[in-house]
């Protein structure tokens, strides 16, 4: 797709929050969900409360705890360096390996959103911002998401972002309504489809 590149994310979800070690570390998962830290007792109104712009510059700020949005890079490097957490700050640092066996003790994750498999949904009004139907890599399923290029969007939208053009940072905010029977207006639900995306596992 033109003008957004090949993303990157590295997850090792050391406390739990977005589920990866039930939904995404084990093998043969292509149909589990990869979840936003919203899942974990966010407010799904507050992005229709507080606005897009707040949102993401809340996020950007390190606001992480409850937020809509999971971060992606262009940079393979960077996102190697979050897998790793804490462990990159080690001596020497470790030098993870891609595991393919289901017995594997899968530690991290690259998660890699191709462009290849998106196409425009809608025309985004902001700069930076591209409203995107997402497919498996075999054509089946469907999902919208939205793609903030933050090094794009943050001058030009007001947002706050510190740390975007060093990290090459890109918002992917899932953008499907919730509709269970608790829902309220203007509620997301917070996951991703996880075959819209190719996961590496690894280990170190």
């Amino acid at each position: 797709m033109t003008g957004i590149p090949t993303l990157y994310r590295g997850d090792s979800d050391p406390e739990g929050i977005r589920k990866l070690k039930r939904e995404v570390f084990p093998c043969g998962t292509a149909y589990a969900t990869l979840q936003t830290n919203l899942c974990n007792g966010g407010d799904g109104r507050a992005l229709r409360n507080k606005g897009l712009k707040q949102a993401a510059t809340q996020h950007c700020k390190g606001a992480w705890a409850r937020t809509h949005f999971l971060s992606f890079s262009e940079d393979r490097t960077m996102a190697q360096m979050f897998m790793l957490g804490a462990d990159a700050k080690r001596a020497p640092v470790p030098n993870p390996t891609r595991v393919y066996s289901s017995s594997a003790v899968v530690r991290g994750v690259i998660l890699v959103f191709d462009p290849k498999t998106m196409k425009v949904a809608a025309v985004a009004s902001l700069p930076g911002f591209h409203v995107c139907q997402c497919r498996r890599p075999n054509g089946t399923g469907a999902g919208t998401v939205v793609l903030i290029d933050v090094q794009t969007a943050a001058p030009r939208c007001g947002i706050d972002a510190p740390y975007a053009e060093d990290e090459k940072e890109w918002l992917v905010l899932p953008f499907e309504p919730f509709t269970g029977e608790n829902a309220q207006p203007g509620e997301l639900t917070g996951m991703i489809d996880v075959g819209f995306v190719q996961v590496e596992r690894y280990a170190w």
